[in-house]
């Protein structure tokens, strides 16, 4: 297994959420919140203008598949005695949160030059009458008469 990207970041999670919310402001984005569980921010709900309207995007920030990927690279043995639990879940939330940060840099980059619509990247994450993300629709079946998938 190789390195998880941005694994060694020593920013807050905190930091990153603030740099990806000055983002959403510079991109006119209204609405932003945050979702919180257990007093971690778990994902941003925001409201973009787009050639639709405005539309509302909720993007999580999964930290627990982080946490697997750096639980893994340890052995059961050193896991157990530094408390590399605590460790990994604190490195795991600050990871997701500046890999978001790059991500949403690039994709507000490819926007501003013309090369994407919004609707384009962040289609997976619209919030539908449900409630319920595109991607979550999707996924669940609710889509899938569309590519005929079975």
């Amino acid at each position: 297994m190789g390195k998880v990207y941005l694994e060694t970041t020593t920013v807050s999670a905190s930091k990153s959420i603030a740099e990806i919310q000055e983002i959403l402001i510079r991109s006119r984005a209204t609405n932003i919140n945050q979702t919180v569980a257990d007093g971690c921010v778990t994902g941003l709900m925001f409201t973009l203008q787009t050639s639709d309207g405005e539309l509302l995007f909720d993007l999580p920030a999964r930290s627990q598949p982080v946490y697997n990927y750096l639980r893994k690279q340890r052995s059961v043995r050193t896991y157990a005695k530094t408390g590399a639990m605590e460790a990994d879940a604190a490195a795991a939330y600050r990871i997701v949160w500046r890999q978001l940060l790059y991500w949403i840099r690039a994709q507000f980059a490819l926007i501003q030059i013309g090369m994407v619509e919004t609707q384009e990247v962040f289609f997976p994450y619209l919030v539908t009458k449900t409630g319920k993300r595109l991607f979550e629709s999707f996924n669940s079946g609710g889509l899938k008469q569309i590519t005929g998938a079975k």
